[in-house]
C-alpha cells in the first residue's frame, strides 16, 4: 500500500496506531498469509483468503449465490490499496456480476484441462442468460489480475444455445483513464462461454492474456488494440 507523504514521515509507532484504527486493516491485519496453489507457475502466494476478505464463510458448494460476498471482499482490499485474494478449489455460484478493481489480484486454484475432468476453482455463472447486452460476468480494470479460474454456465445447453454477455471484459479505470500498468487475465478455462473475453476499444494500456483454454460457443476473444500475447491456448 502506497502511503501519503505525510504518513511516510511519521514514526513507526504512530503510523501503526493509525493503521490499526482503520476498520479494514483491523479486520485483515492478521489474515495475510502464504498459500500454495495447484497453479503450475508461481505456486506460492501471499494473500487474504476469500473468507477473511469477505468477513464470512463463502459457500464453495455451488448452492448459494456468492456474488455479494466476492464483491465485498474485492471492495475491502481495494480500499486498503490493493492486494491478492485467494479463492481455493471449489464451486462458486454467481447470480450477478463482479467488478475487479484496480490493484486486485483474484487468484484461484487452476489445473490445466488436458485429458482430465474440470476441477480447481470453478465459477458457475447464472447471470446474463438471454441478455447479451447486460453486464459482463467479470469486468476487470487496470492494474488488476484474474488468475486461475474455470468459468462455466450450467444453464447453457449446447443443443439449444442462448446468448450471454462476455465472460470477461477489460475496461478503463474508475476515473475514466487508461491504466499505465498491465491488466492480466491468465490461466482461465472458458468451458462453454457464449462470448469469452472482450478487450474491445475501451481498454487498458497494456492488456495481457495468456494460457486461455476452453471452447466458447460464439466468440472467443474480441480486441481492437495492441495486446501482449505471451501464450494463447
Amino acid at each position: 500500500m502506497k502511503l501519503p507523504l505525510i504518513l511516510r514521515s511519521l514514526p513507526l509507532s504512530i503510523l501503526f496506531g493509525i493503521l490499526i484504527s482503520c476498520p479494514a486493516f483491523s479486520q485483515t491485519s492478521g489474515a495475510w498469509r502464504l498459500f500454495e496453489t495447484k497453479h503450475p507457475v508461481d505456486k506460492k502466494l501471499v494473500a487474504l483468503h476469500i473468507n477473511d476478505a469477505a468477513g464470512e464463510v463463502v459457500d464453495s458448494s455451488g448452492s448459494i449465490d456468492v456474488t455479494g460476498a466476492f464483491q465485498k471482499a474485492i471492495d475491502l482490499v481495494f480500499g486498503m490499496g490493493g492486494g491478492a485474494i485467494y479463492v481455493p478449489e471449489g464451486r462458486y455460484r454467481f447470480d450477478g456480476s463482479l467488478i475487479i478493481k484496480e490493484g486486485i489480484n483474484l487468484r484461484g486454484d487452476f489445473i490445466v484441462p488436458e485429458g482430465q475432468p474440470v476441477s480447481g476453482t470453478i465459477f458457475e455463472v447464472y447471470s446474463g442468460r438471454n441478455s447479451p447486452a447486460s453486464n459482463p460476468f467479470i469486468t476487470i480494470r487496470g492494474c488488476a489480475t484474474l488468475d486461475g479460474f474455470t468459468i462455466w454456465y450450467p444453464e447453457q445447453d449446447a443443443a439449444s444455445i442462448v446468448p450471454y454477455p462476455p465472460s470477461i471484459q477489460f475496461v478503463r479505470n474508475s476515473n475514466g483513464r487508461y491504466s499505465k500498468h498491465a491488466t492480466r487475465v491468465r490461466c482461465i478455462n472458458l468451458v462453454n462461454s457464449y462470448f469469452g473475453i472482450d478487450i474491445g476499444i475501451i481498454n487498458t494500456a497494456i492488456p495481457q492474456a495468456c494460457h486461455i483454454y476452453g471452447s466458447p460457443l460464439k466468440t472467443g476473444l474480441r480486441h481492437c488494440s495492441k495486446i501482449n500475447w505471451h501464450s494463447l491456448c
